[in-house]
């Protein structure tokens, strides 16, 4: 057999490595949840209350590192301009019951009430809807990390002239002074996504009831998007 020469590069780019190896990273974490899940139905026998719970704890953070890694493939897709809407009508009924769930699967330990508030159920926007799917399941998650012991995320939208508003509160005890890397790499999805549909945000604070994020997203995009 020849001999092959190995190569070590003195330079590496790390926002293509994890974008081009999305798969690699993922694969790990969805097998742990998918067996896990299998276990944890019973389908390969009775659990004790001790394994239950170890399980749970197993299933829980193996969703939180998953997440994280997603959110860096999409932070470095973004990064690289690779996420590009695909326009389409949405119905903001459904998009909000699609954001909702897709934070709890991904936060599975979390026990926090969601409310959903939507007084017109027939609005809708020209978006792409698994960006604006993202968009405001981190606009939960930007909300829920500036507060101490959260226990409720109300999510409303309305009609604003040509935009839909949206408004995202979680109570809870205030805060202190912090910045967390979870709450600047869903920041900068949450705002990426947000310029890419030409929105805006209009006051994000925090205060003794919690935490307060308030933007807004146009009804139609140009024609030549």
């Amino acid at each position: 057999m020849p001999k092959i020469n190995l190569d070590f590069p003195a330079e590496f780019d790390l926002t293509d490595f994890i974008s081009a190896e999305a798969h690699d990273l993922r694969s790990p974490f969805n097998r742990i949840l998918g067996f896990t899940k299998v276990i944890l139905k019973g389908m390969d026998g009775p659990l004790t209350d001790m394994q239950q719970e170890d399980l749970n704890t197993v299933y829980a953070n193996s969703a939180q590192a998953l997440n994280t890694i997603n959110n860096l493939v999409d932070a470095a897709r973004l990064i690289l301009k690779q996420k590009q809407p695909a326009w389409k009508e949405i119905g903001i009924h459904e998009l909000i019951g699609q954001a909702v769930a897709h934070w709890q699967q991904y936060h599975p330990a979390q026990t926090i009430e969601i409310l959903t508030q939507l007084a017109d159920p027939s609005l809708s926007l020209r978006g792409d809807e698994a960006l604006l799917r993202l968009l405001l399941a981190h606009g939960i998650t930007c909300a829920y990390l500036c507060v101490k012991e959260p226990f409720l995320v109300t999510l409303q939208a309305e009609a604003a002239g040509r935009h839909i508003r949206f408004t995202i509160h979680c109570a809870g005890a205030p805060m202190g002074e912090f910045q967390s890397g979870e709450l600047t790499l869903t920041g900068y999805i949450f705002r990426n996504i947000l310029d890419l549909h030409k929105g805006k945000i209009l006051h994000a604070e925090r205060d003794e009831n919690g935490a307060s994020i308030q933007f807004e997203l146009p009804r139609e995009q140009p024609a030549a998007d």
